[in-house]
């Protein structure tokens, strides 16, 4: 409750400050003091450096007046369906999944074919000589 308060605080302060047109901040002055020789005089750079930044403003308006005025080209019909493929792809994969290792999961012939190929080679194979060498 106390930091939430010192928070407000500490931000209306922060607001105070950046909206403040006066040369004080916190009380301390920063301008130069009344008869100092020190004048400042906007340079070259300074002025170069705000006439680009307020034609990049300007641009960035213009920019943002066009987006706003073009038509949108999103089909929410095509969205709808593209929606409904994930989800059903979702799900095959999710089934998939849940039947890793269980027998015949992957094969498209069944469990019947499964068992022939584990029936195949039940008995180890064994090597003969073939007549010739014998």
């Amino acid at each position: 409750m106390q930091q939430a308060k010192n928070n407000q605080r500490l931000l209306s302060k922060m607001i105070k400050i950046q909206t403040s047109k006066s040369d004080t901040i916190g009380g301390y002055s920063t301008s130069v003091t009344r008869g100092s020789a020190i004048t400042n005089l906007p340079s070259s750079h300074g002025l170069n450096r705000k006439k680009m930044g307020k034609k990049i403003s300007n641009d960035n308006h213009k920019f943002l007046q066009r987006l706003q005025n073009v038509k949108s080209t999103m089909n929410t019909k095509k969205m709808r369906e593209d929606a409904d493929r994930q989800a059903r792809i979702g799900a095959l994969r999710r089934q998939v999944v849940s039947n890793k290792g269980k027998s015949g999961a992957n094969n498209v012939f069944g469990k019947a074919a499964d068992r022939a190929r584990q029936n195949r080679f039940r008995s180890k194979p064994t090597l003969t000589l073939p007549a010739w060498e014998s």
